[in-house]
């Protein structure tokens, strides 16, 4: 039997990851499912018996990962949505953790960034694939509001030939 083939059953067996194996049979961490696939070796570390594919549970929503080959305990949403919280803690902190007119701050998902230039090169929201040192510069460029004040900024509601067009027609009328 081969030296490789023993060795590999052995660390999969053992619960090594894809990575852990690649470095310790000085292979790159890709090649080690082609070998288990060459090898006939049944790879139960990731849901994987031959081509039989077992369904995992993501962690966070409950849903089925039908396809896991990276043995992650979350759905692909679920992985994009920490990965979005975690870039917007990074830029509220960075902005002062308070909406600069009001001073609200008991809520992550109330803040948002008001740009008071016209001078944007891309919308914050957009940032999600983006590096910090891109973004910094952008949120420069920025105030942090929370959710109220900035629909208050960008109402209008407030405009005062609107109301005086309110004013002069009745609900009839309109």
């Amino acid at each position: 039997m081969n030296v490789m083939k023993e060795k590999l059953e052995e660390l999969i067996s053992q619960g090594y990851s894809n990575i852990k194996i690649g470095e310790l049979l000085n292979i790159h961490r890709t090649t080690v499912p082609k070998w288990i696939k060459k090898y006939g070796i049944d790879d139960l570390r990731n849901g994987h018996c031959g081509d039989k594919i077992f369904n995992d549970k993501c962690k966070l929503c409950g849903k089925d990962i039908n396809y896991n080959p990276s043995n992650r305990s979350c759905c692909p949403t679920c992985v994009t949505r920490i990965r979005r919280y975690r870039l917007k803690k990074k830029a509220v902190e960075y902005k002062g953790n308070k909406c600069e007119i009001c001073g609200f701050d008991e809520s992550l998902a109330a803040m948002e960034f008001h740009h008071s230039s016209e001078n944007k090169d891309f919308e914050i929201s957009d940032m999600n694939h983006k590096s910090w040192d891109f973004i910094k510069p952008e949120l420069d460029k920025c105030v942090l509001i929370c959710s109220n004040c900035h629909r208050q900024i960008h109402s209008k509601y407030d405009d005062l030939g609107f109301l005086d067009f309110i004013q002069q027609y009745s609900k009839k009328d309109i």
